[in-house]
């Protein structure tokens, strides 16, 4: 089995995940706007099974940031957790398999 052993120390010029963000000069509407979208992403690319064909939803993000409802986190979406589970499942069967 393929197994790949992900580090920061393997990032060129990041050493840790909060350092890059420690040295931003954005604003912090910015920054938390930036972080939904990197969250919607994620969901995206969950249902899409990793492909990166796909369109992130827009979510007024300007107009949730200015009535002050922009969420700090998004939930993983419904059709999101499916994918995982199933992908969990064939995990599973797949070291059954191998035993």
């Amino acid at each position: 089995m393929l197994k790949f052993m992900f580090t920061w120390h393997n990032v060129p010029c990041v050493h840790s995940p909060f350092a890059a963000v420690a040295q931003c000069k954005h604003p912090t509407a910015t920054l938390k706007k930036l972080w939904i979208a990197l969250q919607s992403a994620m969901n995206e690319t969950i249902k899409c099974a990793g492909h990166n064909q796909f369109k992130i939803p827009h979510m007024n993000k300007d107009k949730l940031e200015r009535e002050g409802r922009l969420p700090m986190r998004l939930l993983v979406d419904e059709s999101a957790k499916c994918c995982l589970e199933d992908e969990q499942n064939t995990a599973i069967h797949m070291v059954r398999l191998m035993d």
